[in-house]
């Protein structure tokens, strides 16, 4: 083959069979690089090609200015169309392993979601009768982040000054997780709360004045942010409906021990706080008042009868980790989360 005729030379030299180009392995190869080509069908269909589409009268040449638009990443249901198509040309895609074609195959665009994780590739085959067949490729990225939708879990109304937990659940391969706060509506215009603990996803937090207030979970997927939205009601505790026990905790957090809670009940006059809805029914649930410590798996590994207003935990014997302390006081849920160290 006359390796020095510009024309020619060009279009089979530098690149690679799946652009469009030449499966000649070496660019800066002698004249004699004969002895580089790997022979086989691929490059047969090639170099046929390439004599039709310089020695045949066509209007158009397969490859130019032929390119497979869309995203370099597939977060979901992700859309690709070949620019430029030529003219009466038809056409059929391929995949890598980690990527399905749902719709569209035989059209000039597709619909694809990933089926996988780390690199991949679609693919378009293109013939035009007289002319030839070209093979335009795009590679892409398949993060390994989920798509699930995500939550803030917690309760939706409280009253001032009472601690309120709550969680952001959790998705495959994602980071960067955050929880803020801000005000949704209501007359707080400063320190309308105290944040005890925000830990990526889990938030402790205290509003200090009535109001609707907005907390905003966040997390990276590896492509996007994915974003959702807890709002709560907070009531003033005057008139008996604030009238709620409070738990405070006697020592260090994180722990490597001891830990001793303490029950603070409200100061008379108060109207009683009766209200068991938001308490979980198990074999202590007769009791008025008991205790539960929950482990980050999610079981119970304490539980105990309430007997006075103060109880201590042992926690030496338990592996490091977070742990969720429940104490159930008259009929009121009370959460605080202990670290053991």
């Amino acid at each position: 083959m006359n390796h020095q005729n510009p024309q020619i030379y060009q279009n089979i030299s530098n690149s690679t069979y799946n652009m469009c180009e030449t499966p000649f392995d070496s660019w800066y190869a002698a004249p004699d690089n004969e002895a580089h080509v790997e022979w086989n069908d691929g490059n047969s269909e090639f170099l046929w090609n390439e004599i039709q589409r310089y020695n045949q009268p066509c209007q158009e040449k397969m490859c130019d200015d032929v390119y497979i638009a869309g995203s370099s990443k597939v977060c979901g249901t992700q859309t690709y169309s070949i620019v430029n198509r030529p003219a009466n040309s038809s056409i059929s895609w391929t995949s890598s392993s980690n990527i399905t074609i749902t719709s569209g195959n035989g059209t000039n665009s597709i619909s694809i979601n990933k089926n996988g994780s780390g690199s991949g590739y679609v693919s378009a085959r293109i013939v035009k009768s007289g002319c030839g067949t070209a093979r335009i490729t795009k590679n892409i990225t398949i993060p390994s982040g989920s798509n699930s939708s995500i939550s803030i879990s917690g309760p939706t109304s409280g009253y001032e000054n009472n601690l309120l937990n709550y969680t952001l659940s959790s998705i495959s391969g994602g980071s960067s997780y955050s929880m803020t706060v801000s005000k949704y509506s209501g007359g707080c215009f400063s320190n309308c709360w105290t944040i005890y603990t925000n830990s990526s996803r889990w938030l402790d937090i205290a509003f200090t004045s009535p109001g609707t207030y907005q907390i905003t979970g966040s997390v990276y997927n590896g492509c996007q942010t994915l974003t959702t939205y807890k709002y709560i009601t907070v009531s003033s505790s005057s008139g008996g409906g604030g009238c709620l026990a409070t738990l405070e905790r006697e020592g260090s957090n994180p722990t490597s021990g001891d830990m001793t809670y303490k029950v603070i009940e409200p100061i008379e006059p108060c109207v009683a706080y009766t209200s068991t809805s938001n308490v979980t029914e198990d074999k202590y649930s007769s009791k008025s008042t008991y205790f539960s410590v929950i482990d980050a798996k999610g079981f119970k590994v304490i539980q105990g009868e309430l007997k006075k207003k103060s109880f201590a935990l042992d926690m030496r014997k338990y592996p490091k980790g977070l742990y969720v302390v429940n104490v159930y006081w008259k009929g009121q849920l009370m959460t605080d989360r202990l670290i053991r160290e």
